[in-house]
C-alpha cells in the first residue's frame, strides 16, 4: 500500500532518532513512542501488571464474599429519629433477622435442613438479634424485617457481626458500606441514607456483583491486552496502528464500564452508577483523543485532573471522613504523576538541547545586534509592510492534488486580462536545463489563452481564492510530492535567477579542489554570472530536501500529512543588506507568474527565533503559475524561497548544522 517513499513512513523510518521523552509532544506521540525500546518495555510491564490485577480481581469475584460462623448478630445502634437505641423498643424497631446465601433467604427451617442441626433466633442483648446454630453456617448476605413502630423508631445505624472460633465477634456489616476496589466490603460510619416502611424486608446481598468484575477485572484485562499488542508490534517496527489499537482498547474498556454502571443503577446503587458513568465517560473521551493523537499529551493531563475531581467529589458527597481517607483517587493521581514526570523530563531535555546550540545562537544574536545598530529602522518597517501586502492568497500553505477541482491542468489556472499571468515559452531553457514542449501542446495553450483573455478579468487560480476549496484534495503521497518537486525545481531556479538580478542577489559557490575545506563560504553574484557564463557552472544550487528529513518532519510535526511539507522544492538567495532583500521582495511582488501563500519574516526584530537557535532569514512559500508549471500539473505545488543575509550565511557551518540537527532531534521536530 503506497509507494516506495510512503512505505518508509509506514515502516517508522527515522522515528528513533528523536528524543525518547520529547516524542510524547510530537504530532503522533504514541506512534513515535512505540519506536523506542524504553516505551516498549514500559507498555509491556504496564500490560502485564494490569493483566495480573485483572485476573486477581476476577478470581476475587468468583470466590465472592462469604462468611462461615455458628452465630451472626444484628445490633441496632441508632434510630431514624436520631435517638440512641432504648431497650424496650426492639420489637418496634426490628421484627426479625436472617441470613442470605446466593441471594436466597435462609429461614430457620431451611438452615436446619442444610446443616442437620438446630438454628434459633435469639436476643443476646437489649439491642440485638442473633441467628445461632449448633454447627457453622455459610452466608453471603443478610436481611432484617423493619418493626411496626413509627418511622422515627426504625433503625438508622446498625452492625452485623460473626462469632469467631475464639469467641470474639468480627464486624462484617454496617448500615453504610460499599464494594471496595479490591472486592471486599468497605464498612463506613454514619447511618443509612434511606428510610424504611413498617414491615419491610430489607435484603443486603454482600456478594461481589458482576458489574464490579466488569469494571475492575475484565476492563483492566481488555485495556492491558491492547497495550501488550502495541508493545509487541513496536518490537517489530510496526508503529502506525498503535493509536488505533489503544483507542479501540479504551473504548472496549469504557463499554465494559458502562455496562457495569447500568447494572449498578438497576440494583439501586445510583451513587456508584454516577461515578462509574463519569469515570468511563472520561476514558471513552480520552480514547477518541488518542485515535487522533495530536492532542494526546494535553489529553493525559486533562484526564488525570478529571478522574481526581470526580473521585474526590464522590468520596466527599457519599462518604464520611473515614471513607474519604480510605478512598484516595489513586488512578487519577498515578496518571497525573506520570504526566508530570514526562513533562519534567521533556523540560530537562529542552534545556540540554539549548546548550548544544548555545554557542551558535550567541554568534547569531551578536551578529543580529550589529545589523540592527547599523541599519536604519525605517528599512525594517518598510520590509514588514511589504511582506504583509504581498498577495498572500489561499490561506494555509499546502500541496493539493493536480486537477482535484477542475477537469485539467490548464483549466485550473485562469488568466488576467491585464498582461500574461501564465508566461508562454514554447522552447528555451530553465536554469540551463533544456525544456521544450511539442508543437500541438503549444498550439492548444495559445488557443486557450486567447479564450481566457477575451473573457475579461479573471482571478489567478480559482483554487487559491477559496471559491472551490471544498473540492480540493490535499496531496497524500510522498512519492507524488517528490516527482512534482523534481519537475518544479528547474522552473523555480529560473525564477530565483530573475529575482536575484535586480536585487544584487548571490548564490553559493561550489567547493572544488583546493578550497574544499574553506571556513568561510564564497558566493557568486548573479549579475556577474550573467556577464561571465562560466561562473554559472560554479554555483551550488539548492537540492531537493533529503527524504530522511522529509519523513522526520512529516511524522514528527505534521501528523503524516504530506500536503503540509512545503519546503521540498527550495532555493536560497543571499544578499549583502536588508535593502537588497527589499528589492528582491518587490521583484517577487511584481512577478505575474507567482502566487505567494505564506511569508515567514524572521527578519522582523520583534519576532522570536528560539526555534531556529537565533538564525534569521525571510522565507516565502509560493506557487509558480507559468506555462511550464501549468502544463506539467505543478500549479498547486508549494515551493520555498529563502532570502538570507550574507553575514548569516557566512557563519553557517557543517558542524553547526550537525549541532542544530541534534537540537532538533531532542525537541522531536
Amino acid at each position: 500500500e503506497g509507494g516506495f517513499l510512503d512505505n518508509k513512513i509506514a515502516q517508522g523510518y527515522s522515528l528513533k532518532s528523536a528524543s525518547t521523552f520529547s516524542v510524547m509532544f510530537s504530532s503522533k506521540p504514541l506512534t513515535h513512542a512505540v519506536g523506542h525500546r524504553l516505551w516498549q518495555v514500559g507498555l509491556a510491564l504496564f500490560a502485564l501488571v494490569n493483566i495480573g490485577r485483572g485476573m486477581l480481581n476476577n478470581n476475587v469475584y468468583l470466590e465472592s464474599n462469604s462468611w462461615s460462623s455458628k452465630e451472626f448478630r444484628f445490633s441496632v445502634d441508632e434510630l431514624q429519629g436520631g435517638d440512641q437505641y432504648a431497650a424496650a423498643q426492639l420489637n418496634q424497631t426490628v421484627g426479625g433477622f436472617g441470613l442470605l446465601r446466593h441471594g436466597c433467604t435462609l429461614n430457620l427451617e431451611t438452615l436446619k435442613i442444610l446443616n442437620q442441626n438446630d438454628c434459633t433466633l435469639q436476643q443476646p442483648s437489649n439491642n440485638s438479634l442473633a441467628v445461632v446454630c449448633e454447627s457453622p453456617v455459610v452466608m453471603d448476605g443478610y436481611f432484617f424485617i423493619v418493626g411496626h413502630g413509627e418511622k422515627t423508631m426504625h433503625p438508622s445505624k446498625f452492625t452485623v457481626q460473626a462469632l469467631n472460633d475464639d469467641g470474639t465477634l468480627e464486624l462484617i456489616g454496617k448500615a453504610r458500606w460499599r464494594i471496595s476496589d479490591d472486592g471486599t466490603p468497605r464498612l463506613l460510619e454514619g447511618g443509612a441514607r434511606r428510610s424504611y416502611e413498617s414491615g419491610e424486608v430489607v435484603k443486603v446481598d454482600m456478594r461481589i456483583p458482576w458489574m464490579w468484575a466488569m469494571g475492575f477485572g475484565w476492563a483492566q484485562c481488555v485495556y492491558s491486552v491492547g497495550c501488550c499488542i502495541i508493545a509487541v508490534r513496536g518490537v517489530f517496527n510496526r508503529f502506525r496502528r498503535a493509536a488505533n489499537i489503544l483507542a479501540v482498547s479504551g473504548l472496549l474498556t469504557s463499554i465494559c464500564g458502562f455496562a457495569g454502571a447500568l447494572q449498578w443503577l438497576a440494583e439501586g446503587w445510583w451513587q456508584e452508577f454516577v461515578f462509574f458513568f463519569l469515570f468511563n465517560l472520561g476514558i471513552a473521551t480520552f480514547s477518541m483523543v488518542v485515535w487522533h493523537e495530536k492532542y494526546m499529551a494535553a489529553g493525559i493531563a486533562i484526564l488525570s485532573i478529571y478522574l481526581i475531581v470526580i473521585d474526590v467529589v464522590r468520596n466527599a458527597v457519599f462518604l464520611d471522613l473515614e471513607g474519604f481517607l480510605l478512598n484516595p483517587p489513586v488512578i487519577g493521581a498515578l496518571i497525573m504523576f506520570w504526566a508530570i514526570v514526562i513533562t519534567a523530563l521533556r523540560l530537562v531535555i529542552l534545556r540540554m538541547s539549548k546548550r548544544v546550540v548555545q554557542q551558535d545562537k550567541e554568534r547569531y544574536l551578536s551578529l543580529w545586534d550589529a545589523i540592527l545598530s547599523s541599519t536604519d529602522f525605517d528599512l525594517f518597517v518598510r520590509l514588514q509592510d511589504l511582506t504583509k501586502r504581498l498577495p498572500v492568497r489561499g490561506g494555509k500553505a499546502r500541496h493539493y492534488t493536480p486537477g482535484a477541482a477542475m477537469s485539467g491542468p490548464i483549466e485550473s489556472a485562469e488568466f488576467e486580462a491585464s498582461g500574461s499571468v501564465v508566461s508562454r515559452s514554447s522552447g528555451g531553457s530553465l536554469g540551463s536545463i533544456p525544456f521544450s514542449l511539442p508543437s500541438h501542446i503549444d498550439a492548444q495553450y495559445s488557443s486557450m489563452r486567447s479564450i481566457a483573455l477575451s473573457n475579461g478579468f479573471r482571478k489567478i487560480g480559482r483554487f487559491l481564492k477559496g471559491s472551490v476549496k471544498h473540492n480540493l484534495i490535499p496531496l497524500s503521497s510522498l512519492d507524488q510530492l517528490y516527482v512534482q518537486a523534481y519537475c518544479l525545481q528547474p522552473i523555480l531556479r529560473e525564477k530565483v535567477q530573475a529575482w536575484a538580478l535586480p536585487s544584487n542577489g548571490m548564490f553559493l559557490k561550489r567547493s572544488t579542489g583546493s578550497n574544499t575545506n574553506r571556513e568561510v563560504p564564497e558566493f557568486i553574484r548573479w549579475s556577474d554570472a550573467i556577464r561571465e557564463p562560466e561562473l554559472q557552472s560554479q554555483i551550488k544550487w539548492s537540492e531537493i530536501k533529503r527524504v530522511e528529513r522529509s519523513v522526520q518532519k512529516i511524522t514528527r510535526a505534521y501528523g503524516e500529512d504530506m500536503s503540509r511539507l512545503v519546503d521540498v522544492t527550495r532555493e536560497a538567495i543571499v544578499f549583502e543588506s536588508i535593502s537588497d532583500i527589499e528589492e528582491a521582495l518587490l521583484a517577487i511582488e511584481a512577478d505575474p507568474d507567482v502566487v505567494v501563500v505564506r511569508v515567514k519574516d524572521r527578519l522582523d526584530p520583534v519576532k522570536s527565533v528560539e526555534d531556529t537557535a537565533g538564525f534569521r532569514c525571510c522565507i516565502i512559500n509560493l506557487h509558480v503559475l507559468n506555462y511550464h508549471s501549468v502544463r506539467l500539473g505543478l500549479e498547486r505545488h508549494v515551493a520555498e524561497v529563502q532570502l538570507l543575509l550574507r553575514s548569516f550565511a557566512e557563519i553557517k557551518s557543517e558542524l553547526g548544522h550537525r549541532r542544530y540537527v541534534a537540537f532538533r532531534n531532542a525537541r522531536a521536530e
